[in-house]
């Protein structure tokens, strides 16, 4: 009978070391070049009127961008990938709403295609936008 408290003890400090005390586990980290091309963001919100710094720090540069007459800029982002995308009419102006963007995607990155157009004035503000994900 001394024997059973001495495997029981064993026992606990066993399972105590095999479950450790980091919560990642044991197994190595994966190296950067393995990771799958992270989301950018969980929500982007442009309003009209937004500078091209602000379409920039949300979306990283365009795929294309044309000049049309007047000075006006029309960006097109046609390599990316959103779970949803819409536009919101709340507090009187319009903003458009991005989420679960991927900036850099791969073939296997989550999400859809996102086709996107904005359009800025001479003034480089948002002044207009278009979109469609591509679901399949």
């Amino acid at each position: 009978m001394r024997i059973f408290p001495i495997i029981a003890c064993t026992c606990c400090l066993l399972l105590a070391a095999c479950n450790g005390s980091s919560p990642e586990g044991t197994l190595d980290p994966v190296p950067p070049s393995e990771r799958q091309t992270p989301v950018h963001s969980d929500k982007i919100e442009i309003p009209l009127g937004s500078p091209v710094s602000r379409v920039l720090d949300a979306l990283g540069p365009a795929d294309s961008t044309e000049t049309w007459e007047g000075g006006r800029e029309v960006w097109r982002y046609s390599r990316k990938k959103a779970d949803y995308v819409y536009a919101s009419k709340s507090g009187g102006g319009q903003t458009l709403v991005i989420g679960k963007y991927v900036r850099e995607p791969q073939p296997e990155s989550p999400g859809q295609p996102l086709l996107l157009t904005i359009v800025f004035d001479p003034a480089k503000k948002v002044v207009d936008f278009n979109f469609s994900l591509m679901g399949f």
